[in-house]
């Protein structure tokens, strides 16, 4: 175990140097008699035995602590253990290892019988310091920890001087021992889910802790209706997500948010800018004709679409039937509920400001033939195996061919896919302020999202902005109130984008986008089912469909601390 000791001894400062002399004296005439009589010290006679690649320096040291009875002492300040190292060697004196281990650093290491002094100062200083810590007398220290809540001893618990790296873990029945070689020690005692202890060891040889449940951690609060709830103590199928998983994935809306939960359904089944909401299923398809689950944004029903991703605090999903008794037959298909950011009282206000920008490209595309000549072959070879008349003469083929290397109008070869196909560029930008005192806190958020969508022509915008605002009047009164707004303009074919694709599906390589005079085209081959043309770029360029949707929300409310620790809520939207 590595030892990292910073250690000086409160003597009257005459009485000190007069110790520290005689310590350097005592220390000269022993090395000076060691080196006369040649006497074999630990260090030329143990050897060790290491196969360690791209490996920490700590890990090494302790693998050389474990394979002999060197031990490391070293200030963390100086030395640093993080540093990671390659070494191979085969029963090696130690002195060659420290050579290889910190050659082309600046760290200084001497060896005295079986501690290892490293330091970045000189040595002689470093020796001074080394006889002093030789003087200090070790202590012992054992005990027992214990789980207040329960009385159970427990396992598991970490113990550490405090400064230092020395340490233990207590066993299956709770207890430990520590060696100490600190004049005036204390100990820290820590756990998983529990408050740490630090107990000064000072004349002790035997330390019992209780250790108590902290309130985060293992008890971290989810929502789970109107109120909260401790995750240890839930017996619920709930499922949550914070800011922090989500405010650096790029999205267009919430319901993008909670994709990979567990038990949900998402599916996205389209990316138009506007109208990019995914499918969401929790308990599968009921038997109401609504089966989408429902949705509360800080206790108030309201649209997945018109939340602004950043400003989600938290996420909490109730999947199973217990939501149902909190609100009723709302909550068959299952409730998701989201907590905004209300900024944190006694912080700074701090201004944050996050965009990004992407490109939208379509992920497949059917396999059309696009080419006039090969889609009349097969038309004809695919009616000539239903035994029907062919769609096209061989002169109509041949014509068709001379023509269209001199007239593109009459003789057109239309690629409708890359005449109505591009990269849609995306942006979005947000600024959120936060912050407050004592007994106030605030949270602005702003947002502004341009899409471009794959069609030319076809864009979304969204604007946002919510401010989440609590103060307290005083110890039993406190008001509250969130504003949220959304403003969405997009656009679309004048009949619809599941019309508008059936229709470039149906367009035939044949069919000529415009004439020579600039006006709309159409085939002047016969085409069963094909007589009556949907231009698809003449939809995108005319009779677009614009849409505006905008929506507010206010939410106030006031928090009345009754007798009792009971808390009242007054909730009006």
């Amino acid at each position: 175990m590595k030892k990292n000791f910073d250690l000086w001894v409160n003597f009257h400062p005459a009485l000190k140097k007069l110790i520290m002399e005689l310590k350097i004296a005592f220390l000269i005439v022993a090395l000076s008699v060691s080196t006369v009589f040649a006497t074999d010290t630990y260090s030329q006679v143990a050897k060790v035995s290491l196969d360690m690649e791209n490996t920490s320096l700590e890990k090494v040291m302790d693998e050389i602590e474990k394979q002999s009875e060197f031990y490391f002492i070293f200030n963390q300040k100086q030395i640093d253990v993080s540093r990671m190292v390659n070494v191979q060697v085969e029963n090696k004196l130690i002195e060659g290892i420290l050579a290889e281990l910190f050659i082309g650093t600046n760290v200084n290491y001497t060896i005295l019988d079986r501690k290892i002094l490293l330091t970045t100062e000189p040595l002689e200083e470093s020796i001074k310091i080394a006889s002093v810590i030789s003087e200090v007398p070790q202590q012992k220290i054992t005990g027992k920890v214990f789980d207040r809540q329960s009385g159970d001893p427990m396992p598991g618990v970490n113990v550490q001087v405090k400064g230092t790296t020395l340490g233990a873990i207590t066993d299956a029945n709770g207890q430990y021992s520590l060696p100490v070689s600190e004049s005036n020690p204390t100990l820290i005692f820590s756990f998983i889910g529990c408050v740490s202890q630090e107990i000064l060891a000072v004349g002790k040889t035997s330390i019992d802790v209780t250790l108590a449940e902290e309130l985060t951690g293992l008890d971290e609060v989810v929502v789970i209706g109107y109120g909260t709830q401790k995750k240890v103590n839930l017996t619920g199928a709930i499922s949550t997500i914070d800011a922090k998983k989500i405010e650096n994935r790029p999205m267009t809306n919430v319901s993008q948010a909670v994709q990979g939960m567990s038990g949900l359904y998402v599916n996205q089944a389209g990316g138009q800018p506007g109208k990019d909401a995914a499918t969401i299923r929790i308990r599968g398809i009921g038997t109401l004709n609504d089966n989408n689950p429902l949705v509360l944004v800080d206790g108030i029903a309201y649209s997945l679409l018109d939340v602004n991703p950043n400003e989600i605090e938290n996420i909490s999903v109730l999947k199973d039937a217990a939501s149902t008794a909190v609100y009723g037959s709302r909550a068959a298909n299952g409730v998701i509920l989201i907590t905004t950011k209300k900024g944190k009282r006694n912080q700074a206000f701090t201004v944050n400001y996050n965009t990004y920008y992407g490109l939208e490209q379509p992920t497949y595309l059917p396999d059309i033939e696009w080419n006039p000549i090969t889609y009349m072959n097969y038309k004809n070879q695919a009616l000539i195996n239903e035994g029907k008349a062919i769609e096209y003469t061989q002169a109509n083929i041949d014509e068709y061919a001379n023509g269209m290397a001199t007239d593109p109008y009459t003789y057109p070869q239309s690629n409708y896919f890359d005449m109505i196909l591009r990269d849609g560029k995306m942006a979005e930008h947000n600024l959120t302020v936060s912050g407050g005192g004592s007994n106030h806190n605030i949270a602005l958020t702003l947002g502004y999202l341009d899409q471009e969508g794959i069609l030319k022509n076809i864009k979304g915008q969204k604007y946002s902005m919510g401010l989440n605002a609590k103060v307290d009047i005083n110890k039993f009164l406190s008001l509250g109130g969130r504003i949220s707004g959304v403003y969405r303009k997009y656009n679309e074919p004048w009949n619809g984008m599941g019309s508008y694709w059936q229709g470039v599906y149906r367009s035939l390589p044949i069919y000529p986008v415009k004439i020579q005079d600039g006006r709309w085209g159409n085939a002047w081959l016969r085409t069963a089912g094909h007589n009556n043309f949907m231009n698809p770029v003449e939809r995108l360029e005319e009779g677009m469909n614009n849409f505006v949707q905008q929506r507010m929300l206010a939410n106030l409310y006031a928090d009345v601390k009754l007798p009792f620790g009971i808390l009242y809520k007054i909730n009006a939207a």
